[in-house]
């Protein structure tokens, strides 16, 4: 085998491990300098994703092995304990996370065959769990309308209702600028996002290339709740004096920093558990009903779904969904029951309807 591999012009190195090839690949993966920078290409984000993935689940289980002695059986045997022994016990991996690191083994592997180190990669041969699709169930307008009441208050209630109005994700959210919203327009246009690497937090370019520079309309009310807003951070900028760092932010810390996705994420889950249904005050605490969980995502997800209940993919405005660029999306979203409206109008119309107690929508 060692002279077919010479044969073949394949570099027989057997103290290359596996682990010494995933950490030069992830560094001449993500380098931004040189005549190979492809780094340059790749996303903050992306790069963060390869580095868990090689880091987290590949090194402590497949680097001790000599990369020309990988087998598919290694693969399997490693992809196995993943799945027993999570990074965090509270958060199995699923078959959907599974195949996004095997493909970036994969890639590894596919750059060790064109370096000619190996004759052929392993991974390929690899049986990989069913991947099942996941029915997104977002909240109906009236449990949409029932959260934004509980939060409205809440300094991160505004977040929460632009990011379920327009279909922003997360990080675009927390990226957005003032010098990217228009009032008078009624339009804000996506740039940059918030990422956050560990304990660190950068800006980049937004998730995915559709999503670059997309413009998305905004309603009346919701440019009546950025004016607001706006108000309520000038006032800040006066309160902090000198020790407000303006970086722009239409969503920042009182001190006008960047706000941390992660505290985003923890506030938005813990209005959710305070959110009580207001038919129910007359009962005690135990027994009135809770505000089913939902991820900060599935805001997006939600918005898009009130769009295709509304008839409004086809009619008008499709960019505000953001999600529904990649139309494969909308086969896995359940739009809220109730009907179809033909008004580009639908998300606000519907959900104001709800907050106010005008009309009785069906749950």
């Amino acid at each position: 085998r060692v002279v077919s591999r010479l044969r073949d012009g394949v570099l027989a190195d057997d103290r290359v491990t596996v682990g010494d090839w995933l950490e030069q690949w992830l560094a001449e993966k993500t380098k931004d300098s040189g005549v190979s920078a492809v780094g340059r290409g790749v996303r903050a984000s992306t790069a963060r994703m390869y580095a868990q993935h090689i880091r987290g689940y590949l090194v402590p289980r497949l680097g001790g092995v000599a990369l020309t002695s990988l087998r598919a059986e290694h693969i399997s045997a490693a992809y196995d304990d993943i799945l027993a022994h999570p990074l965090r016990p509270e958060m199995p991996m699923g078959p959907v996370t599974l195949r996004r690191v095997h493909a970036t083994l994969r890639s590894a592997l596919n750059a060790a065959v064109r370096s000619q180190r190996i004759d052929r990669n392993p991974a390929l041969f690899v049986t990989l769990p069913q991947a099942r699709r996941v029915v997104i169930h977002p909240w109906s307008a009236p449990e949409l309308g029932i959260f934004l009441d509980q939060c409205m208050n809440h300094r991160l209630g505004v977040l929460f209702e632009v990011m379920a109005l327009t279909g922003l994700r997360r990080g675009e959210a927390l990226g957005l600028r003032w010098c990217d919203v228009d009032l008078s327009l009624q339009i804000l246009t996506v740039r940059q996002q918030l990422i956050q690497v560990g304990s660190t937090m950068q800006f980049g370019r937004p998730k995915t290339a559709s999503g670059e520079d997309r413009v998305i309309d905004m309603d009346d009310a919701t440019v009546a709740t950025l004016l607001a807003h706006r108000r309520v951070q000038d006032q800040e900028k006066v309160i902090a004096y000198g020790a407000y760092q303006d970086h722009d932010l239409v969503f920042a810390r009182e001190d006008g920093t960047a706000l941390s996705p992660e505290i985003a994420t923890k506030s938005f889950r813990r209005l959710i558990d305070e959110v009580r249904f207001p038919e129910d005050a007359h009962l005690p605490d135990a027994q009135r009903r809770r505000l089913r969980r939902v991820r900060l995502h599935d805001l997006r997800h939600g918005q898009a779904s009130l769009m295709l209940a509304s008839g409004g993919v086809a009619g008008c405005g499709v960019q505000a969904a953001g999600a529904l660029h990649h139309h494969h999306h909308c086969r896995h979203l359940q739009p809220p029951p109730g009907g179809r409206r033909a008004r580009c109008g639908y998300p606000r119309d519907r959900l104001g309807a709800a907050r106010c107690g005008l009309v009785a929508i069906p749950p």
